[in-house]
């Protein structure tokens, strides 16, 4: 397992409004840090304070808004994908409104995705894996599973921890005033960007194998184009060889023939043959 590093925590703002409803934006902060492999990491908590308001009027969300509710997934997306990385791919997120965790969601990350999950705290405080007393709505990264359980970002707290799978549905299921229930929820999958070095040279090393292939294709194709090649000839040499066994067509040879024929016939009818 690949451990993930600690989360921008909430908890540690100076401004009370991130204190209260920004989540979901230290998530995505997060995962710019992650995706970009570490080129964006405000240090600071000034430095991520600033960062995070950044994302939150990238975000889409008014003030008001921000102070009602936080910030929902298509906000979230919006927040991540507003600015590209430099020298890297763009940073794309794939949201799932209602998709399942255990096959939407895992498989993405047994692939080495990370996704930042929309889940109700409350689930995670009735199992002894929250901070506080808050119930509510929450945002979380998750990555870096096992077989039974996923790494935790959780912006609430300082250190990562780790959730059962079954905690993970269970929380994400019940999320919002209109759950999803019967497994799904509410995620966002993130992928790495690359530098476009890196990129390159992925490309560069599939170019080289599709030609290996290709030119392996093309050596058993002429390999069965001679042997094709050989058999015909084969077969000619046979043909010409058997030129000239057929019906006679030299009128002295055909009366012959007929001759002998009838001879032979009328010897047979005396019962000399």
């Amino acid at each position: 397992m690949t451990a993930l590093r600690a989360p921008y925590s909430q908890r540690l703002s100076d401004d009370a409004d991130l204190r209260a409803h920004s989540c979901t934006l230290q998530g995505v902060l997060w995962l710019r840090r992650w995706a970009s492999g570490g080129d964006e990491a405000p240090v600071s908590q000034v430095a991520i304070d600033r960062a995070v308001w950044k994302l939150q009027r990238a975000s889409g969300a008014t003030i008001a808004q921000f102070g009602d509710r936080g910030t929902n997934l298509d906000e979230a997306e919006q927040a991540y994908e507003a600015e590209r990385f430099a020298g890297r791919t763009k940073p794309v997120m794939r949201k799932y409104h209602g998709g399942n965790v255990r096959t939407d969601l895992l498989p993405a990350l047994r692939d080495g995705r990370v996704a930042l999950c929309a889940v109700s705290y409350g689930v995670a405080q009735d199992a002894g894996m929250a901070v506080g007393t808050f119930r509510g709505g929450h945002a979380i990264v998750v990555g870096d599973p096992d077989r039974d359980t996923v790494g935790v970002v959780d912006p609430l707290r300082q250190q990562t921890v780790r959730w059962s799978i079954a905690l993970l549905v269970k929380a994400m299921e019940r999320f919002g005033k209109r759950p999803w229930l019967n497994g799904r929820g509410e995620f966002g999958v993130v992928t790495k960007s690359p530098t476009f070095l890196a990129l390159a040279r992925t490309q560069r090393d599939e170019a080289r194998e599709l030609l290996a292939q290709t030119e392996e294709v093309v050596a058993v194709s002429r390999r069965a184009l001679d042997t094709t090649r050989t058999a015909l000839k084969a077969t000619l040499v046979q043909l010409e060889a058997c030129r000239g066994i057929g019906t006679p067509t030299d009128p002295a040879a055909i009366a012959k023939a007929r001759a002998q024929g009838i001879a032979d016939a009328a010897a047979a009818a005396k019962g000399v043959v």
